[in-house]
């Protein structure tokens, strides 16, 4: 799947995919989804060779797909595909097309009709994976933006939980990431707020998602301890809020449908990276679930979606103009990924890390150096979220509050409470403290990938390793890709800066697959060591 998503990164940017990286194309048993996004990403640039040959292919496969993209680019399917050919499908979709970009305009009306189609499969998920490719290249005008968020929001209902008599005046706050790999923020943080109830006030909705592109989704990290259970929207999320001051939120039953299809859609589609996706898809979910503080974790850099910190800036800027515009009170902080936060890349091997953290002990089992950078991290986004909601305390003060929670044992507590609160047995909460991996199922076997040279790590290529995780070991969770396992996944045994030797490990990959040989060689790829 790498080669697949190489070509779709050319094309995002309208260049010219490999002829190595089409040719393996033909190896792999690709979706219809992603074949109409590469479609659709063919017919915005020129073609040259075989980027040609495949682009006559797909438009032969996916001839419903190729009319409507044919509208809006009729050169380029100029003898791509018989003229005599037909198909029926709704009128509206040829403006909804032909009408991206920034200076076009769709307009509220056409997009509830899309999206309502969409959710209620009156309309193919190939047509809108193509269109989503069309938004990525293309991009939205600034008014379709905010349309399509509204429409998204109303593709379903709005829970707003502010002004519930049950929740007794308790303001409640949520941290929100744009994306980011091996970052364990959404499962610790939580218990850390919590822990403050008796001082202040507060309880967290914490919204989380699934897996998305590369990176991991705290939705599946969860689901890999057993028993956890999340609650529906409503009055089982405020009985959550009640007893723990935590319900860990996410978009199911009537909340947002449209997102959550669209969501997963882009994970496999090479379709994440769009601002203005990105943007409606935070939005939309914010809006749908409404905070009295909304704090934006905006990362950046190369383990995220966003490659530079002017990229972070703005795209914060807009979330939070766009939020407040929705009576939302929002900011954001910006965190760089120069390398993994943590050691684990995995849903249940993530869990063990953040455990380690919460209960302050197992430490043997991770890089302290990795350890230390996650904390603080979330030390930083509990200090920023506390002090702008509760400014009896400052940013530091508040930092050092947190920093006391994890180190006194209160932060695990309401990490405990928290899961037996979201089903979870008593016994088996006391098990993954005292030992994770076999509470997990995680197995004791690994396979080592070492290094073949001597010097530096100067580089781990994030996006891939991330990429391997989620798709060929299977740990990122999609209706479109395959069966979710959370047992499998990399801890990685050197950081950045490293002095590295010949033969030492640079990560442990754990997987119920047999892993093969051109897997191994690419993982070791992965990790650039130089003088």
């Amino acid at each position: 799947m790498e080669r697949l998503f190489k070509i779709y990164s050319s094309l995002r940017k309208r260049e010219n995919a490999s002829q190595g990286d089409i040719r393996a194309l033909e190896s792999l048993k690709i979706k219809s989804v992603q074949k109409a996004s590469l479609l659709a990403g063919l017919s915005c640039s020129k073609k040259y060779g075989e980027e040609n040959q495949l682009f006559s292919s797909l438009a032969g496969e996916l001839p419903h797909v190729a009319h409507l993209l044919r509208f809006r680019y009729p050169q380029a399917f100029s003898g791509s595909m018989p003229r005599h050919q037909k198909l029926e499908f709704p009128e509206y979709l040829k403006h909804v097309f032909n009408n991206i970009g920034e200076k076009g305009t769709i307009g509220k009306h056409l997009l509830k009709m899309f999206i309502d189609d969409f959710c209620s499969k009156k309309i193919d998920a190939e047509i809108v994976a193509a269109w989503l490719m069309l938004v990525c290249v293309e991009g939205m005008s600034a008014s379709d933006l905010v349309l399509l968020t509204k429409v998204m929001v109303e593709s379903g209902r709005v829970y707003d939980y502010r002004n519930d008599a049950r929740l007794k005046s308790c303001r409640l706050i949520r941290r929100y990431p744009t994306g980011a790999l091996s970052e364990k923020a959404a499962l610790i943080l939580p218990s850390i707020i919590s822990a403050t109830r008796n001082d202040v006030p507060v309880a967290t909705p914490f919204l989380v998602a699934r897996s998305l592109g590369f990176t991991g989704g705290t939705w599946d990290k969860l689901n890999s301890i057993p028993g956890f259970q999340f609650p529906y929207p409503g009055d089982m999320t405020i009985e959550s809020l009640v007893k723990c001051g935590i319900a860990m939120v996410v978009a199911q039953g009537d909340v947002n449908p449209a997102d959550r299809l669209m969501y997963q859609l882009r994970s496999v589609t090479g379709t994440v990276e769009s601002i203005h996706l990105i943007i409606s898809s935070i939005a939309s979910k914010q809006i749908a679930l409404p905070v009295h503080r909304l704090l934006l974790d905006v990362r950046f850099g190369q383990g995220s979606f966003l490659s530079s910190q002017e990229a972070g800036v703005n795209l914060g800027n807009d979330l939070v103009e766009l939020l407040i515009q929705n009576g939302i009170p929002s900011n954001f902080l910006l965190t760089e990924t120069k390398q993994p936060n943590g050691s684990a890349i995995g849903n249940a091997l993530e869990v063990a890390e953040s455990v380690a953290i919460l209960s302050q002990k197992n430490y043997e089992l991770w890089d302290e150096s990795a350890l230390s950078e996650q904390e603080a991290i979330i030390l930083n986004l509990f200090g920023k979220i506390m002090s702008l909601e509760f400014p009896i305390n400052g940013f530091q003060k508040w930092k050092k509050i947190g920093r006391e929670l994890l180190a006194n044992g209160e932060a695990l507590k309401s990490f405990c409470k928290m899961l037996t609160v979201h089903g979870v047995k008593n016994y088996i909460v006391e098990q993954l403290i005292n030992n994770p991996f076999e509470t997990l199922g995680i197995s004791s076997a690994f396979y080592e990938i070492r290094s073949r040279k001597c010097g530096i790590l100067r580089s781990i290529n994030q996006k891939s390793l991330g990429a391997f995780v989620n798709m060929e070991l299977l740990a990122g969770g999609n209706d479109y890709f395959g069966q979710l396992n959370t047992k499998n996944g990399i801890i990685l045994c050197a950081r950045l800066g490293d002095s590295i030797c010949v033969g030492q490990v640079l990560c442990k990959v754990y997987s119920e697959f047999k892993m093969k040989p051109d897997q191994i060689q690419r993982l070791e790829s992965y990790f650039v060591v130089s003088n």
